[in-house]
């Protein structure tokens, strides 16, 4: 038995159709291709030739050992998917004989986000992801947390930067940023958003250090090392918030573009 759930950015509509297109899920899966569909008569044709499909396939399942002295091991199942509901796909693996397995999503959107819950009934007289010797780890895991969950969280990255707001700190410039250290010391991928009066600033976070920087102080605007010896000097009373986030390259674009005083006030 697998079962996991993770969270996705990225709209729930747009995971279901990603995971009941079984031919695209072959693919990123890393592991399966789709030979043949059944349509509706019983005639089992290439997919592109199956207009109405019956849900049932020919599959091949690839074990691709570690070395190279051992073969790729290749066998053909018959794969059947079950659209059971608007947030739940099931996929049941059979070769007959020895091998079942039934794998269910279920999806469901929490806000601007998707819960996705995999779970993996895996009871047949010969365990389908079972561990082999071909495997140092249960295939299942490989399957799904190495090929189909980086696909699916490449894609929200692509459509949603999540940011964790992690404080805001209010005084001089100086005494700010010194305070401010305690935070960035400890991220990985972040930043921080400075204003006041007339003054607007941006700063990347890379491995605990700041790095890029851009402020602006009435028409003034400064960069790179001269953006933070401007702060310094400037002696009015500033806003500090901090941010940490798993994309460190897209920060820069996405604060500059939407504003983090538009986020957290």
């Amino acid at each position: 038995m697998y079962e996991r759930e993770f969270t996705l950015y990225i709209d729930s509509k747009q995971v279901f159709n990603i995971l009941s297109d079984i031919i695209f899920l072959a693919g990123i899966s890393g592991h399966f291709a789709v030979l043949l569909a059944e349509d509706k008569s019983g005639e089992l044709l290439p997919p592109p030739k199956a207009k109405n499909k019956s849900g049932k396939y020919i599959v091949a399942y690839l074990n691709i050992p570690d070395t190279e002295k051992e073969k790729v091991e290749v066998k053909l199942l018959s794969v059947t998917q079950t659209l059971v509901s608007s947030t739940q796909i099931e996929y049941i693996l059979s070769d007959g004989n020895e091998i079942t397995a039934q794998v269910d999503f279920f999806i469901k959107q929490d806000g601007e986000n998707t819960i996705l819950r995999i779970k993996v009934k895996d009871e047949g007289i010969k365990s389908f992801f079972s561990k082999k010797k071909m495997f140092e780890y249960a295939p299942v895991e490989h399957i799904f947390e190495d090929h189909i969950l980086p696909y699916l969280q490449q894609l929200s990255r692509q459509q949603h930067l999540h940011l964790r707001f992690l404080g805001k700190i209010e005084g001089t410039p100086i005494n700010a940023i010194k305070e401010a250290k305690k935070y960035i010391s400890v991220i990985k991928f972040g930043g921080i958003y400075i204003y006041g009066e007339n003054l607007e600033g941006i700063y990347t976070i890379i491995d605990g250090e700041l790095d890029n920087g851009e402020l602006i102080i009435g028409e003034k605007r400064s960069t790179g090392i001269n953006a933070l010896y401007e702060l310094l000097n400037y002696e009015k009373p500033v806003k500090v918030l901090l941010f940490d986030s798993e994309i460190g390259d897209k920060i820069y674009d996405f604060i500059k573009t939407k504003g983090l005083e538009k986020i957290f006030g």
